[in-house]
């Protein structure tokens, strides 16, 4: 059961269109006047299980996102805004918020596991050099 939540979490993070260029950094999943819907932001815990390449994956996914959210900022700013809404030119501020928190949680998980990683390298070459040592020091007794 774990494993088709995600699948199917994973599989949200594919693009809805092949939009290259320019285009990719603007909203065009929202109709006119209507809230974009947003969901939470991943949780430390589900980063944990997830694979180096869908970490790998979700970090561009979430990037694209801030820089498309960053974007909007900024032309709503300029009062260039390109959907033309009347009464909120960023409707839901949180969406950065939210991209942000999981950005800086997957940092974390990512980190974690190099220090794991770093620990089990330096244990493993100091059981490696403290082996060498006795082999050397029985060798020197029995000569």
């Amino acid at each position: 059961m774990l494993r088709s939540l995600v699948r199917r979490r994973v599989s949200c993070m594919k693009p809805l269109t092949n939009v290259r260029g320019i285009e990719e950094f603007y909203d065009t999943t929202t109709k006119q006047g209507e809230r974009p819907v947003a969901g939470r932001a991943w949780r430390a815990a589900e980063l944990r299980r997830k694979s180096f390449s869908d970490l790998h994956k979700l970090w561009f996914v979430l990037l694209k996102e801030k820089q498309m959210l960053l974007t909007e900022r900024a032309l709503a700013r300029q009062g260039k805004d390109i959907r033309k809404l009347s009464k909120d030119p960023l409707p839901n501020p949180y969406r950065l918020i939210k991209v942000k928190k999981s950005m800086a949680r997957l940092q974390t998980v990512i980190s974690e596991r190099r220090n794991v990683w770093e620990k089990a390298k330096r244990q493993l070459k100091e059981g490696f050099i403290k082996r060498r040592q006795k082999q050397q020091q029985d060798y020197r007794r029995l000569n």
